[in-house]
């Protein structure tokens, strides 16, 4: 443990404490509500970088026989309220995650944002009434919504229960929350994971969730928005905005040609100076490409001069050892009871 953490160990106590004291008295007042139509919510106890989005893509995939809605907060829009998502739209409008959500789905998909998460769900029964659950991109700790069924999140690299809550370390509540989760899935784990260090990390979850699902992340690309493909060995300059930029740099590095990058915080709202940083760097470097993350494109695209030079990744969800059957089958159960 870092001097930086014990300093904050109180200090992230006290926000636990307040976090399960919240989640307790909304339960035993009942205040908690369901929503018009069945309603699974995905999210996490570590802040950022779990997978949530690639995650709802995939189970949003999985459910179209449902007619499913995606309801997602809008992190980082101008706007507020109830909004349907366009694929023409900007991230400025929705968030860039909604709007990634929205163009991976396709046109006709059904994506929603608004913060209050009840409202929202109401809402879409009305506008979407072929709707017949609603998949929420994060939500875990919108109390007021009580979903009929909790896909808990869980970092292969980060886990929860070796973490402390902010500031002291990067969760949202004290790892016993997760207790309050019907499915718990270890996304990131490696392609190889093998079914002895699966039954270990289930024998750790077991406290917490008697489902444990397990989830390769894996990298497809780079694209631009022409559909052309980035040749290996390309001279690239990257950019990210992300909870873990150096994880995104190194798993590129080992394709491609990284001749210089750009990191910011998660959700930066690049601006016409972080364009014309990158295409000094690009000339300098005789690098013809810039190489991002499909979520960093949505807010780059509006800006950018020349998008046929800009390439991005995206994130596939692989189950490992049969294990989206038997969670698409205890949804569905949950939801349909």
């Amino acid at each position: 443990m870092n001097i930086r953490r014990v300093m904050l160990w109180p200090f992230g106590q006290l926000y636990g404490v307040v976090a399960q004291l919240r989640r307790k008295w909304f339960t035993a007042s009942h205040k908690r509500s369901k929503g018009d139509i069945p309603a699974v919510v995905v999210g996490n106890l570590t802040v950022g970088g779990t997978g949530k989005t690639p995650f709802v893509i995939w189970l949003t995939q999985q459910l179209t026989a449902l007619h499913p809605a995606v309801l997602s907060r809008g992190y980082g829009r101008n706007t507020s309220g109830f909004m349907e998502v366009l694929a023409e739209g900007l991230a400025s409008e929705f968030g860039d995650e909604p709007l990634e959500v929205k163009q991976s789905l396709g046109a006709s998909s059904a994506v929603y944002v608004c913060e209050n998460r009840v409202l929202g769900i109401s809402t879409i029964q009305k506008q979407r009434p072929s709707a017949a659950c609603v998949v929420l991109d994060d939500g875990f700790q919108h109390l007021p919504l009580l979903p009929d069924m909790a896909i808990l999140l869980c970092d292969y690299n980060r886990p929860f229960w070796l973490d402390a809550p902010m500031p002291a370390g990067n969760l949202r509540e004290f790892p016993s929350a997760a207790t309050y989760a019907q499915a718990i899935v270890v996304t990131k784990c490696p392609a190889d994971l093998s079914s002895a260090e699966a039954g270990q990390l289930r024998k750790r979850l077991e406290g917490y969730s008697e489902h444990v699902f397990f989830a390769h992340y894996a990298s497809v690309g780079p694209v631009n928005d022409m559909g052309e493909t980035l040749p290996v060995g390309a001279k690239v300059v990257a950019v990210s905005a992300l909870a873990q930029n150096q994880a995104f740099i190194r798993g590129i590095q080992s394709q491609f040609e990284v001749c210089e990058s750009f990191g910011y915080r998660d959700h930066h709202r690049f601006d016409e100076k972080d364009i014309q940083d990158w295409t000094a760097a690009q000339r300098a470097q005789g690098a013809d490409y810039l190489l991002t993350t499909r979520k960093d494109w949505m807010r780059m695209r509006p800006l950018h001069p020349a998008p046929q030079s800009v390439f991005y990744l995206f994130t596939e969800v692989n189950f490992l050892f049969n294990g989206e059957k038997q969670l698409i089958d205890l949804l569905l159960k949950q939801i349909q009871r």
